[in-house]
């Protein structure tokens, strides 16, 4: 499986939220923050299909 790129001003987004002391433990990499939210995003779209 090959990575995905992500746009970088998109990344130095992620990375700004993801210092923030509230949110630390819930996302601890930007590639967890990432799947998370893909994830949140697909069951969305799949319960309005």
């Amino acid at each position: 499986m090959t990575g995905v790129k992500i746009d970088k001003d998109l990344l130095k987004r992620i990375e700004r939220l993801i210092q923030r002391k509230d949110k630390k433990i819930k996302y601890a990499h930007k590639k967890q923050f990432v799947d998370i939210a893909v994830l949140k995003l697909l069951e969305e779209e799949e319960k309005n299909e």
